[in-house]
């Protein structure tokens, strides 16, 4: 298959990449815009294997998207691309409107042209994979979870703008037939974690002997 991942240089899309190509051997497009989150050196194992491409590219740009879609014609579309740190997103908020939100836009009507140029076996199985997160669905009560029929009740403007990405995926699909997939997992971690997130942080700050943070009262649940 022939797989295009936004975001591909970041934590969970690295990981993916790698595991694309190299343990399924899948040839893949990533696409990334190379922010402070992203790391070229983590696919650093694919150079040279013609079956990967990096591409450092806008999300919310669309001239070269749906140039990179008619170039590539992916069979598939895994986006992860998205700003996705709460307190960042309380100091700059638009940031993540243009990404989460005029990114995904941007992205959804690049793979429904691409869709709508397809026939037979090819526009009936390909797929738009979006990537969210279950912080869109607000904070639980004790002893509470989440499943796909939680009521939406994003708490920070990062939640928002997901939620808002997550409506916007589900729209193409109901209102142009795009075959759309969204999924709301919950928090991941593991090697390359960038540090601001929350168990890297942690641990750092403890083995420096630093205060460990908390957001707002520390008394948020998901």
């Amino acid at each position: 298959m022939r797989i295009l991942v936004t975001g591909g240089c970041g934590f969970i899309g690295s990981a993916l990449v790698l595991h694309l190509v190299q343990d399924l051997g899948h040839e893949v497009l990533t696409l990334d815009a190379l922010t402070y989150a992203a790391n070229p050196i983590s696919l650093d194992p694919l150079k040279g294997d013609p079956r990967h491409r990096l591409e450092q590219a806008d999300i919310c740009d669309p001239a070269r998207v749906h140039a990179l879609y008619a170039d590539f014609k992916p069979d598939a579309v895994m986006h992860l691309a998205a700003e996705s740190h709460v307190d960042r997103s309380i100091t700059d908020p638009g940031a993540f409107v243009r990404t989460n939100v005029i990114g995904t836009q941007v992205m959804l009507d690049g793979a429904r042209t691409h869709w709508e140029s397809l026939d037979g076996e090819a526009k009936a199985t390909f797929r738009f994979l979006h990537v969210s997160t279950d912080e869109v669905y607000g904070s639980l009560p004790p002893d509470a979870f989440f499943t796909e029929e939680s009521r939406y009740d994003p708490r920070s403007p990062y939640s928002a703008s997901k939620a808002a990405s997550d409506h916007l995926a589900r729209s193409w699909h109901e209102t142009y037939g795009l075959p759309v997939l969204v999924t709301n997992c919950s928090n991941n971690y593991g090697p390359r974690h960038f540090p601001e997130k929350l168990i890297p942080l942690m641990i750092l700050a403890a083995l420096e002997g630093k205060p460990l943070p908390v957001y707002g009262d520390g008394l948020n649940e998901r």
